[in-house]
């Protein structure tokens, strides 16, 4: 099996989060090292992983790299209109990583009229 990059190994961490979470509702995902090396592949050349025989992409790490990428967005979204605070996040989740995906000037791009749409939109 090819070496997997430092930037990769670094966030095998924060996927695992996600991934033992994803196992709960869907316990069939394959989180091998193959698994884990199609991920990478992925995400490092475009080469996109094999598609399961079952249910669609079974591989457990391209789920969890999926939700890694919609909760950014989520929590970037909510700490904008003030629903979430990043001390929220901090001491499940690395410093280092909140630092890079926690985008704190959104929050402060957003006047007050443009948070209460967007509350509305999302919440009624």
């Amino acid at each position: 099996m090819p070496k997997l990059g430092k930037s990769f190994m670094k966030m095998i961490p924060i996927y695992q989060i996600f991934l033992d979470i994803a196992l709960k509702t869907c316990p069939n995902l394959d989180c091998s090292e193959e698994a884990m090396m199609e991920q990478y592949e992925w995400e490092t050349y475009g080469k996109r992983p094999v598609v399961s025989r079952k249910h669609g992409y079974d591989n457990g790490w391209t789920v969890a790299k999926q939700r890694v990428d919609i909760h950014i967005t989520q929590w970037n979204e909510d700490i904008g209109l003030g629903l979430l605070h990043r001390e929220e996040l901090e001491g499940e989740f690395p410093n280092w990583w909140l630092d890079k995906v926690i985008v704190a000037k959104y929050a402060e791009s957003l006047s007050y009229e443009e948070k209460v749409a967007r509350f509305n939109l999302f919440y009624y």
